[in-house]
Formats: C-alpha cells, structure tokens, sequence
C-alpha cells in the first residue's frame, strides 16, 4: 500500500510534464528531496577481502573466483537451506525500511532463496524472496520494512533443493533509509519498465520486422507510465496487478489516471485546453521509423 500510495503521489506530479521516460526521470530525481545517506549493514559486500566474515554450510565449497563469491554446490540436498551461504550479526529495527540488494549468476538455470531473518532459533524471517539464477548475472534489489528489532540479524543465499551448480555473488548490499525520508526514488531501484506496454508488445509480435531492435533499443526498453481509464474493467484490480509487478522488480512504477471528471477547462476538447497563450496545449505525439 505504501508503494501504491507512493507511486500515485510521483505519477500525478509528472502529468503535467511532457510525456518523454527521460523528462519524466530528470524531473523526478531534481524535484524529490535528497534522500539522506543510506546506513551499510554488510561487510565485505564486494568480495575484496576475501570471503570473511562470510559463511557456508555443509554441501557448498566457498571461494573467491575473479572478484567475486563462488560457490559449488553439491546435488541431491532436499531443502534450500542445506546449501547456503549466509553472513551474521545484521542489526534491524522493527518497522524500519531497508533495500537488500546483490548481483547474482549460476553456472545453470536455477531457483534460489534470500532471505534477512533472525540468525538464532527460531530463525524467523522478515524477507524471503525467491530467486531464478542463470549463467547471465544479474542485479536483484528488495526493498522491504522490518518485522523484527534484533543485533543478531542473518543474510542467507539459500542454494539447496536441485542439482549441483556453481552459484556466483557480488556486490551484496543492505541498508538502512537514512532518517526518516520516505522518497519513492530512495526505496526502489530506478523506475519500472513495462514488459507488456505497446512498444514492448510490437516487438514482441514482430521479431523479424527491421525496425524492431530499433525500436527495442530506443522505446520498448525505457521506463514509461501505464494509463488507467474506462478501458479497464476492474482499475482497482488493473492498478494492483500493475504495482505489485513493479514491487517484486523493486522498482517505481509511473501511473496515470485518465477519465478525471472535469479534467478540462472546456467541454469541446479530450485533452489540453484551448489554444491560449501560457496554458497547456493538446499534444498528438506520433512516432515515425525512418530509413536512412
């Protein structure tokens, strides 16, 4: 709800800029206040100093391999925690908002599991989220608010459960928001972009056209706001399914809400004002693929 609300509150600032992800982007990261510094609660996230303080369970071989963490991880365990790699002693505080964040790879396609939870009996978690590993890293990042108040707090790569692997981790991160700022841009990792806006839809439904890598590369893969209007039968419904997506990325989604009553400040016109000098024009934006 906190990210619904926060996302709303960013979408309706940016409806009145011109409708571009890189106009949108600027203004939200100038006009949003400074988030204040973030608290490190890992050590050695980076793997520079070896795999200290770093640990691993039975069933994995722990080692640094071009300047990241490996681990092999043996076949046949029956549960994600039997193969796991894990760090201590993380301070949390109930009700406090933290960003886990990590670059993640497999030497195969596989399922993993992170979690913050107590690093004791009864292990009790305040972040389990899944994971799906492939030979391309990856960056993760999950903000999430703490259930627990403990300085014996635990970060777990749960690596068991499947066949042998080599799982690879770099650059692991959690922190805590600093003060009490509660800026979207501060608790999400960048804004959201849409696997199935127009863009991203055309190019799925014509992979050999000639303009689709262009199209791919300049629109489809940019950050963009999804409308909401008349056409969604259940917006409730359509603004949930839409935020949750964008909340399990750990990114900002931008929403739109059309179909104001009032919205214009004449009864002729679907958009924009009339034509007068200082207010806000209509806009027909139309894009055109051009040989060259």
């Amino acid at each position: 709800m906190r990210l619904f609300t926060l996302a709303i509150a960013l979408a309706t600032s940016l409806t009145a800029l011109p409708a571009t992800a890189a106009t949108a982007t600027a203004a939200a990261e100038h006009a949003a206040p400074k988030p204040a510094a973030a608290t490190e609660l890992i050590v050695n996230g980076t793997f520079t100093d070896g795999t200290a303080p770093w640990w691993s369970s039975a069933s994995t071989t722990m080692t640094t391999d071009g300047g990241r963490l490996r681990v092999d991880v043996t076949g046949g365990t029956a549960d994600p925690w039997d193969a796991m790699v894990a760090q201590n002693d993380i301070p949390l505080a109930q009700g406090k908002t933290y960003t886990l964040s990590f670059d993640a790879s497999a030497s195969t396609n596989v399922s993993a599991v992170t979690t913050v939870q107590l690093g004791d009996a009864p292990y009790t978690n305040t972040l389990t989220q899944p994971i799906t590993l492939s030979p391309t890293s990856e960056h993760f990042s999950f903000p999430f608010t703490s259930a627990l108040t403990t300085s014996a707090g635990q970060v777990t790569f749960q690596l068991g459960g499947g066949a042998a692997h080599t799982f690879y981790l770099d650059n692991v991160s959690l922190t805590e928001a600093g003060g009490s700022s509660s800026s979207p841009i501060e608790l999400t990792d960048g804004f959201y972009v849409d696997p199935a806006s127009n863009p991203a839809t055309w190019v799925n439904d014509n992979p050999g056209d000639y303009r689709a890598g262009r199209i791919e590369a300049a629109i489809a893969s940019k950050p963009m706001a999804r409308w909401f209007g008349n056409w969604n039968p259940d917006i409730s419904a359509a603004v949930s399914a839409y935020v949750s997506d964008a909340a399990a990325a750990g990114k900002l989604p931008v929403l739109v809400a059309y179909n104001i009553p009032g919205r214009d400040a004449c009864g002729g016109h679907s958009g924009g004002r009339r034509r007068q000098r200082g207010r806000v024009q209509g806009v027909d934006l139309r894009l055109r693929v051009r040989d060259r």
